[in-house]
């Protein structure tokens, strides 16, 4: 049975949570949210949201079957054989769950055109859809009880991730990482039908699950983990395991170890919970590299459009970006990058490769090396300022022949993909045309799907795996 949601002005908690906590706890706060939401209190566009990111994710997924960390996520996930419940998206045979959402999240990841919930930072799909997915499938659940715990798993990583200063972590780290594993929790203890104590409990397993290091580059499988570790949380839950329930409040909880404490903010961000609907504060990206970059690269391209700029005549460009960006090194550094990975990540490469081309390439991004690349992005320089939201730029372009241009923002966002030229792009020769459409069909109609197998059906080639998973 559930423990309900009383009211905070109760007696506090001590024992073994260390410390004195208020009554509820921040897991019993959020779980009451995930096991109270229902479909029929979302807004409209909420929902329109979430099925238009669904969408740009499985499109990814079948995209990332000819890529080789896709391949070998599909050959890790189907070592142990081919039996099982849930779907790898493109192959034939199915597997354990978990095995599922490990695999499909570095499917959904292989292209680095994830999504991004600001402001926390986080790829909120690839930790909290595989997973979600798994599960609806295994247990034949409806459409909207997958929407409705996807909605609820960005709403539980939007309230704890946005008040957190990633930049005061006790160690610089993606923000998916400490936060993810709550997204995926939260969303299948929602589709397993937890109670808020049991919930609780998953959300505190979730807790324990903050891991990865800033240190040399992205481990492959690096957010699939993630994804794994927040579906283990909920199952663990789900058969009787305990976590404290000041997990991450108490003296020696999440908050005091990863962070400098609890965000001042945080009881102010819990309260918006079932009234501000974090999937609408989250967007795709359509280039490569870090979410945080939209905006200069936007701002940037504006500029070469609309003024006639370019490497010829540019003297020198300054972009100017929140200090709260100072711990997250490649996503303003200069060369030498040592990695493809890095140089993916980093502002200033971006704005070369615009200043060269009239556009953001990535084939020209892979090629970093690039002696003119190099000498492009020996004109930009990054100043780090105080007083501004985290996807603020400001790009000052001083050009030969004396002009200055400016262009600024804090936000943009993409106009949504068409679902059928979005999906046939790699799933065409995976699944044939006549399934895209009737996936595309299915998601439109997800709200009226009573068993979520007969859309991840439609994720299965019909005859044959078309694509080896050997390299």
């Amino acid at each position: 049975m559930g423990t309900g949601a009383p009211g905070r002005g109760q007696p506090e908690r001590r024992g073994r949570d260390f410390a004195p906590v208020p009554y509820p706890t921040q897991t019993e706060r959020l779980a009451a949210h995930v096991v109270g939401l229902r479909y029929e209190a979302i807004p409209r566009p909420a929902v329109d949201k979430m099925k238009e990111h669904i969408v740009h994710h499985l499109g990814l997924a079948l995209r990332g079957l000819s890529t080789r960390e896709g391949r070998q996520a599909v050959r890790i996930a189907e070592s142990f054989g081919h039996e099982g419940s849930a779907t790898i998206i493109g192959r034939r045979n199915r597997t354990a769950p978990m095995e599922a959402a490990f695999a499909n999240t570095t499917l959904m990841r292989s292209d680095f055109l994830d999504d991004v919930l600001f402001p926390a930072g986080v790829h909120a799909a690839l930790v909290t859809l595989p997973p979600a997915l798994a599960v609806a499938e295994e247990r034949h659940c409806s459409g909207r009880e997958l929407l409705t715990a996807l909605i609820a798993a960005y709403d539980v990583i939007g309230k704890l991730g946005n008040p957190a200063a990633m930049a005061s972590a006790r160690a610089p780290r993606r923000p998916t990482i400490p936060f993810g594993p709550f997204g995926g929790a939260a969303a299948v203890a929602r589709l397993l039908g937890l109670s808020e104590h049991r919930t609780a409990h998953a959300l505190g397993y979730a807790a324990h699950s903050g891991m990865g290091l800033s240190e040399g580059d992205f481990v492959t499988h690096y957010y699939s983990l993630v994804a794994r570790n927040g579906l283990m949380a909920a199952l663990a839950a789900d058969h009787g395991g305990q976590a404290a329930l000041a997990v991450m409040e108490g003296r020696f909880g999440f908050w005091n170890t990863f962070f400098t404490g609890v965000p001042a903010s945080l009881d102010d961000s819990l309260d918006t919970l079932g009234t501000d609907f974090e999937i609408l504060n989250a967007t795709t990206k359509r280039y490569p590299g870090t979410g945080l970059n939209i905006v200069p690269i936007e701002l940037t391209t504006r500029l070469v459009r609309d003024h006639a700029v370019a490497a010829a005549n540019t003297r020198s460009v300054t972009l100017f970006l929140p200090v709260e960006r100072e711990h997250f090194v490649t996503g303003h550094m200069h060369p030498p990058f040592g990695s493809e990975v890095a140089a993916r990540s980093s502002s200033v490469l971006a704005i070369a490769t615009i200043l060269a081309t009239g556009r953001l390439d990535p084939d020209l991004v892979s090629d970093y090396t690039r002696p003119d690349l190099v000498e492009l992005c020996g004109r930009i320089s990054v100043v780090l300022e105080k007083g501004h939201p985290i996807r603020y730029a400001r790009v000052e372009v001083d050009t030969s022949d004396g002009r200055r241009l400016v262009a600024e923002g804090h936000d943009h966002a993409f106009d949504p993909a068409d679902w059928l030229d979005w999906l046939s792009i790699g799933g065409t020769d995976v699944l044939g045309s006549d399934a895209v459409a009737g996936l595309v069909d299915a998601i439109d109609r997800l709200d009226d799907i009573d068993d979520l197998s007969s859309l991840t059906a439609l994720l299965r080639p019909r005859y044959r795996d078309p694509l080896p998973t050997t390299d």
